[in-house]
């Protein structure tokens, strides 16, 4: 990175929440990407503030905002632009799923819009990825993710999978089609607790509007099956799937 114009992004992140020595290992691992969807990670560095020694994740820096920012704005993407999200998302998802990493914490908030196109998302935030050949520095049962976006299995603290990150993929495209969560009433969110979320996340989500694409209305309605896992597919399989309409 020495003597390079390019700006970056620094994540430190709080000891209370990562193990130290896991995230030096799983991100490490990560440097070895270089996918269009993949935020490039630079550098892994340990700093110290003030008596505290903190892992910090030194990474590219994506100009454009993120999908909850945009469905925050309420941007939504055109049917167009939905399916080159889709088919981008996937994409990247795939290249993680390939190499047996799992993100285990795909939202709105985790992906950019490159230069604020729709058709140039970008997987953020590894944090809590991990490598499915490793062993793991978490203690199961353990919730391990962002709870609106959890799936089924990891609602029950159940270890995360690659179908976790499918169905993860699942709740955000579903989000961005339609402006609304599948399963959830944001308004009654502060309501619910975690074993009421895992009931809701284990019926049919709420259908999207006739206008959505109809490639994505099927992969959304097969990402979404609580169970068997396997019924979800691939995240390759659904990006043949998205390049044969």
């Amino acid at each position: 990175m020495d003597g390079t114009d390019d700006d970056f992004a620094v994540k430190v992140l709080k000891p209370e929440f990562f193990h130290a020595a896991r995230v030096q290992r799983e991100i490490q691992g990560l440097q070895r990407f270089e996918h269009p969807g993949i935020v490039r990670l630079f550098e892994v560095r340990t700093i110290t503030l003030g008596t505290e020694s903190r892992t910090a994740l030194v990474c590219e820096y994506i100009e454009g905002g993120s999908v909850h920012d945009a469905l925050k704005a309420g941007r939504l993407p055109t049917k167009k632009q939905a399916k080159k999200f889709a088919r981008g998302l996937l994409e990247a998802v795939a290249e993680l799923h390939a190499s047996e990493t799992i993100h285990r914490d795909i939202k709105p908030a985790n992906i950019m819009l490159r230069d604020g196109d729709w058709a140039k998302p970008v997987l953020i935030d590894f944090g809590l990825a991990r490598s499915l050949s490793d062993k793991t520095f978490t203690r199961y049962p353990a919730r391990v993710g962002s709870l609106l976006w959890m799936s089924p299995e990891q609602l029950s603290a159940e270890r995360a999978r690659k179908a976790s990150d499918i169905w993860a993929c699942g709740v955000v495209l579903h989000s961005v089609v339609s402006g609304e969560h599948p399963f959830v009433d944001m308004a009654a969110l502060d309501q619910l607790d975690e074993d009421e979320l895992y009931d809701l996340f284990t019926v049919p989500p709420k259908p999207l509007p006739d206008s959505a694409p109809k490639s994505l209305a099927r992969l959304v309605s097969r990402f979404l099956t609580a169970e068997p896992l396997y019924s979800r597919g691939t995240a390759q399989r659904a990006v043949t799937d998205l390049k044969g309409k």
